[in-house]
């Protein structure tokens, strides 16, 4: 992601830029107050650009390229996915499921832990 300060330059210099905002030239600190203030709503903006892209196939989702000025500092084995470790996740949110269904499937008697149940086989199939 770009700083406020560089930014704030291309809203100078890049033409399509300058349409897309109609002349205005934000200052930095205006921006990084802006992505400060609205962490979620930019998360969603990203998301469904991704989406787009995706739905016209300008994007693959399988090749992932990094000029490695960010991704250092964040490339720790915790951060760092591939294919063997997706598949491993993928099997134990399946195995995680399961459990959850079989568990709905008992007779309990208790609606309040139904629910419980439910929710987490939601949360674990959106995490899916």
């Amino acid at each position: 992601m770009c700083s406020s300060r560089t930014l704030e330059k291309e809203c100078n210099r890049n033409i399509e830029l300058m349409w897309l905002l109609k002349g205005l030239v934000p200052d930095h600190n205006i921006i990084a107050n802006f992505r400060e203030n609205n962490p979620k709503a930019n998360a969603r903006v990203f998301r469904a650009t991704v989406k787009l892209v995706a739905h016209f196939e300008l994007i693959g989702g399988s090749l992932l390229a990094g000029n490695s000025t960010k991704l250092r500092a964040q490339n720790s084995e915790k951060n760092n996915f591939n294919s063997n470790k997706i598949e491993c996740h993928i099997a134990y949110i399946d195995a995680r499921l399961q459990e959850y269904n079989a568990a709905l499937a008992k007779e309990y008697g208790d609606v309040l832990e139904k629910q419980i149940i439910a929710k987490k086989i939601n949360k674990h199939s959106n995490q899916k």
